[in-house]
This record gives C-alpha cells, sequence and structure tokens, in this order.
C-alpha cells in the first residue's frame, strides 16, 4: 500500500487545488498498487497536531477553478520551527510522529520559501518530502517565464516587449512565423511567444 500526505503552507495562492490534482491524478493513472492519500488541514499545523483525513478522487473532483485550497492552510514560520509551541511541543518532532505513525511514504507540500524551508529540513530529518513551491525568490534564483503573446496582454507590456528572434515552423503544410520577445518586469524576465 502506497501512502502519500499531502499539504497546502502558507499564504494562499492560486492554483492550489489545480496542483493537488494534477497530483492525484498522476497517482491514480500511474499507480500499479493501492494507495491512500492524507489531506493534513491547515498546513504544517496538520501535520504537527495530527489533524487529517482521508482524501479520495471525489475530493478533487470539481474542484479546478475553485479558489484557495481544499485543505486549508496557515503560517508556521521557519525561523521558529524549533521553538516549541505554547504546550512545550516540539513541532518537528510532532511532524515527524505523524509521519511515521500514518506509514507515509512521502509528504507532498505546496508551499511559498519558509514552506520549502521546513520541507528540506524534514527531508534532512529522513522524511521523503516533494515540495511543489508556489513562489521563487527572485534573489538567490534566475526566474523565466515563457507565454503565448496572448491579445489580453496589457498593452503597456506589449509596448515594452523586446524583439529576440523569430523563425517559421511548418503547420498545416504552410510555414507559420513564430515570433520571440521578451519583457522584464519585477525582475522576472517573461518570454512571449507570438503567432501573429
Amino acid at each position: 500500500m502506497l501512502r502519500i500526505g499531502m499539504l497546502t503552507s502558507g499564504g494562499d495562492c492560486q492554483a492550489l487545488n489545480a496542483a493537488m490534482r494534477g497530483v492525484v491524478k498522476v497517482i491514480q493513472n500511474n499507480c500499479k498498487e493501492p494507495y491512500e492519500i492524507y489531506g493534513f488541514e491547515d498546513g504544517y499545523k496538520g501535520l504537527i497536531y495530527g489533524h487529517f483525513r482521508m482524501l479520495t478522487g471525489a475530493d478533487f473532483s470539481g474542484i479546478l477553478t475553485r479558489g484557495g485550497t481544499i485543505l486549508g492552510t496557515s503560517r508556521v514560520p521557519f525561523k521558529t520551527i524549533h521553538e516549541p509551541d505554547e504546550n512545550g511541543l516540539d513541532k518537528v518532532a510532532a511532524m515527524k510522529q505523524t509521519y511515521y505513525k500514518l506509514q507515509l511514504d512521502c509528504l507532498v507540500m505546496l508551499g511559498g520559501n519558509g514552506s520549502t524551508k521546513t520541507a528540506n529540513l524534514l527531508s534532512q530529518e529522513g522524511l521523503n518530502v516533494i515540495t511543489l513551491p508556489k513562489t521563487i525568490d527572485k534573489q538567490y534564483y534566475d526566474c523565466r517565464v515563457m507565454i503565448p503573446k496572448y491579445m489580453c496582454i496589457p498593452w503597456e507590456w506589449r509596448q515594452k516587449m523586446e524583439y529576440v528572434t523569430h523563425f517559421y515552423m511548418n503547420y498545416l503544410g504552410q510555414d507559420r512565423y513564430v515570433g520571440v520577445l521578451k519583457y522584464e518586469h519585477q525582475g522576472v524576465t517573461y518570454y512571449f511567444i507570438d503567432n501573429e
């Protein structure tokens, strides 16, 4: 039996439900053995205090366009993760205990920078953790995004796009123009694929 834990941590953002659904769809379509998915409620707090529920395929049906996260979320700052809670509970030891009590094979965590640091700590403690980052710290990583040049992109962005290159691609027997433009916004380089 494959046992997977899942949690969303930190601030709420778009596509958390869709990302969780994607993970579950991959498991459903590729896992040859029986599996169980445990959803930890309110992020790491659920893992610390053992608040979870069994999730089924029905939990992930119809959530693609639903905002928020079906599991809830909370902030448990990494800088305080080694400090006991108000009752003296060791948070790291409690998370490990919950993981082992449920006999999890891995924990899937969707979260930002601090949440990812906690996931890394748990990995160093011997837990199998898969992290899907919600945010990337531009200070430490070169972040680039490639998207189609949609007509709905704001006009002020469109005017500031720089030409990079172009080429022609055969599509249905005809050569079609494909242009590549770029625009930098808040330290992130965006590449736009243009076929106008």
